[in-house]
């Protein structure tokens, strides 16, 4: 190409053809180099990827989302006797059974069954299980732990507390040879003595029953 085509092709905005020299030929190790310089991040996320590790733009989308479930609270106490057992709803805030309510199941007992006073077999259920906040102990299971619970009782049971009723009273249980009897809060017993009169009258429909 002479000077002259040179000048009429740049004064036309034409860019002047120039012969290229040939890219050199890279090694496979070359490539590899080469391949990990350019890939930056990208490259690093997926081979962290393919190690089991989650990519960076991954590991945000993967990650879980808060669980807004309400948990419930309670604390029940089982105490089983020979053929009796009484289920007390608690206040959270107690450790251990108190003593007047352990005193007050052993003369509802001891009404229930005249004669040789009985040392029960105390267990007890605080929910939520665990303390941790990022354990989801739902409802549901709440329920179906109550229910492992209640099928450790004896035939006749007396249920003390709104709570506790709400969790233990089943319709499969009535079909069970044995009572279920549902009353008051045992705090209430204790504030208003006058309401025992009730409680016995309550607990009379148990006594034929009871297996002496």
């Amino acid at each position: 190409m002479n000077r002259r085509h040179q000048l009429y092709m740049r004064e036309m905005g034409i860019e002047v053809w120039r012969i290229r020299t040939q890219a050199p030929v890279l090694t496979s190790a070359e490539e590899s180099s080469a391949s990990v310089a350019s890939g930056g991040e990208e490259g690093i996320s997926a081979s962290l990827a393919l190690l089991g590790e989650a990519a960076p733009d991954q590991a945000v989308a993967r990650k879980p989302a808060p669980v807004d479930v309400e948990q419930p609270t309670f604390l029940f106490c089982f105490l089983d006797y020979d053929s009796l057992s009484l289920i007390f709803s608690l206040d959270v805030s107690h450790d251990t059974l108190p003593p007047n309510i352990r005193q007050f199941a052993d003369d509802v007992n001891f009404a229930l069954n005249p004669g040789k006073r009985r040392i029960p077999k105390i267990r007890d259920l605080r929910w939520p299980i665990v303390r941790a906040s990022h354990i989801v102990q739902t409802e549901a299971e709440a329920r179906t732990v109550v229910a492992q619970k209640l099928a450790q009782c004896c035939a006749n049971v007396v249920v003390f507390g709104s709570l506790a009723a709400a969790y233990t009273t089943n319709p499969a249980r009535d079909e069970q040879a044995g009572e279920l009897l549902v009353v008051r809060e045992v705090e209430h017993y204790f504030s208003e003595p006058a309401a025992k009169q009730d409680l016995w009258a309550q607990l009379k429909s148990l006594r034929s029953g009871i297996r002496q």
